[in-house]
């Protein structure tokens, strides 16, 4: 017969000692019991979905928009509350929807511009680029469109 799993997460290291040691801390034994099961969850759910911890804080090499040595263009973002993501710039002639981000898990958007038949990349270096994140107000989305100009990042 296997023995069960549990799904509680196991009790915060050497609490016990700590209680003991400084008996004032006593009451709020609950509240260290909580917070250590929401970051045991969280530790579990980076290892689980992202490939560890290691892994997970090194995600800024793959986040924003990268070039490839064959010459294509990997752009990912993290936007959760997102309905839809677009790249745009000089290099499509500002067209906001003509280059539309994939849904991923967890709130990620990934983007893949093959290069050019020619081997040169899509997006030449040094183009002006912008992220349009589109939500549920949509309503806002007129006044982004016609003041695309204003939120300019270098």
């Amino acid at each position: 017969m296997a023995a069960a799993v549990s799904t509680q997460p196991p009790q915060p290291l050497k609490l016990p000692q700590l209680l003991e040691r400084d008996p004032y801390l006593a009451p709020f034994e609950t509240d260290f019991q909580r917070r250590y099961s929401l970051f045991y969850n969280r530790l579990k759910n980076i290892e689980e979905n992202e490939g560890g911890l290691d892994k997970f804080s090194k995600s800024y090499k793959t986040f924003g928009v990268n070039q490839f040595v064959d010459g294509g263009v990997y752009c990912k973002e993290w936007a959760p509350g997102a309905e839809a993501v677009f790249l745009t710039g000089d290099f499509n002639g500002w067209n906001p929807f003509s280059h539309p981000y994939k849904k991923m898990e967890y709130g990620k958007w990934e983007l893949f511009i093959p290069p050019g038949e020619d081997g040169y990349p899509p997006v030449p270096h040094g183009s002006k680029l912008k992220v349009l994140v589109l939500d549920l107000l949509c309503p806002i989305l007129v006044t982004l469109l016609t003041q695309l100009s204003l939120f300019s990042f270098k």
